[in-house]
């Protein structure tokens, strides 16, 4: 009689409250206990390898760095920010850093960074791994590309030339090199040493021989020790580059006779 009763109780309560015992279920979708169990690891995957060289000429022998950049997916943002690596014929060749303001890892090394020349590289397997917090790796690699050399050759201002407001214009020999070439690209150093990358001028017309340059320098007029060097890069469709002899000069506020131009 007491089991019947229990029944009928449970009977009412059920009918009452729309209560059905798959509804407690949270393992059931359709369940108002329902839990979404953990969502698997994403794996992360590097959409992106660039690898481009930087050559300079100099005097007595070139300068060639490489530049190795990764753009990589990271759904999960898990990433862990020390396992960028990049390796050459197997052998560990260094961190990449992740660059904020292109979005994408990035490694540069100059010449006098590798354990040998970067002509002993061309041919080589480039790879980049990747690594998340929970041990998923992500890979791609790609050949070390061929070294781009075809240097421009700059025309004015020359050696300590003076350069005023009357002379701005910052020109070159139109190039003549084999291969596809993108664009131009002005860069600066104070003392021809350090390279002061917020004046660089970028995306230069390949048809253009000369450009005007906006003066942010420290003129010269009360110290005459202050120089400036610069240099023409020309990229090719690839993204590699080659830089022009260094030259120098020197800023003035005020044009004086001294100051003949090209």
């Amino acid at each position: 009689m007491k089991t019947l009763f229990a029944i009928a109780i449970i009977a009412v309560l059920i009918s009452s409250c729309g209560w059905t015992p798959e509804r407690s279920n949270p393992y059931d979708p359709q369940s108002d206990r329902y839990v979404e169990p953990p969502m698997a690891n994403r794996q992360p995957k590097i959409d992106t390898l660039i690898v481009n060289t930087e050559c300079i000429n100099l005097p007595i022998d070139d300068d060639c760095g490489v530049i190795i950049k990764a753009a990589i997916s990271d759904a999960d943002g898990n990433l862990n920010i020390d396992s960028v690596i990049a390796s050459i014929n197997g052998r560990r060749f260094g961190k990449l850093a992740y660059d904020a303001t292109g979005q994408f890892w990035q490694l540069k090394r100059r010449e006098t960074e590798l354990d040998s020349a970067a002509e002993t590289y061309v041919g080589s397997n480039v790879q980049v791994t990747a690594i998340d917090d929970s041990g998923s790796v992500a890979q791609r690699s790609l050949t070390f590309p061929n070294l781009f050399v075809d240097y421009p050759t700059t025309n004015w201002p020359r050696d300590l030339e003076c350069v005023c407001p009357d002379y701005l214009d910052f020109s070159w020999i139109r190039w003549n090199g084999q291969g596809q070439p993108r664009n131009y690209e002005l860069r600066f150093y104070y003392a021809n040493i350090v390279e002061i990358p917020q004046i660089t001028i970028s995306n230069i017309s390949i048809a253009d021989t000369f450009r005007h340059v906006t003066p942010r320098f420290e003129p010269a007029d009360n110290n005459p020790l202050v120089f400036y060097g610069w240099r023409l890069f020309i990229y090719d469709q690839l993204g590699n580059s080659a830089g022009s002899e260094p030259k120098t000069f020197k800023y003035f506020n005020i044009c004086t006779d001294s100051c003949t131009g090209p």
